[in-house]
């Protein structure tokens, strides 16, 4: 069984940190500081979760729901970038790919994180 994990943007911050709790009876979440802080906690309402999705890219860095990817077809080696998601109907994690269409993550190789939604939203255009 693969280890739950997320990563968490802080809306009113603007930054996006690794997340060590969450609290749905209490409504909060504490995430990983930077520097000298050890921990901020934020309300849930302020927050938007990132899960990981399990896999790494080909520079060992976690993927999470939210990151944009670089990455090639199994099938044909075409080059293709994408945002990465949780897909219900297929109940996979897919990257939605430039142009509308998308992929099941785990068709594609070679993948690379280039940026996130948050961070990086011109990589998708």
């Amino acid at each position: 069984m693969r280890e739950i994990k997320f990563m968490a943007w802080h809306k009113e911050k603007k930054i996006l940190r690794e997340v060590l709790e969450i609290s749905f009876s209490g409504g909060y979440v504490i995430l990983a500081g930077f520097g000298s802080f050890g921990e901020i906690e934020a309300p849930i309402r302020d927050i938007e979760l990132m899960q990981c999705t399990g896999l790494k890219d080909k520079n060992g860095k976690e993927i999470y729901d939210g990151y944009i990817v670089k990455g090639n077809f199994i099938k044909d080696n075409s080059e293709v970038i994408g945002k990465v998601a949780y897909f219900d109907k297929d109940t996979a994690f897919i990257c939605h790919l430039l142009g509308g269409d998308y992929a099941i993550l785990v068709s594609l190789e070679h993948l690379e994180v280039i940026g996130n939604i948050y961070e990086n939203p011109e990589l998708l255009q």
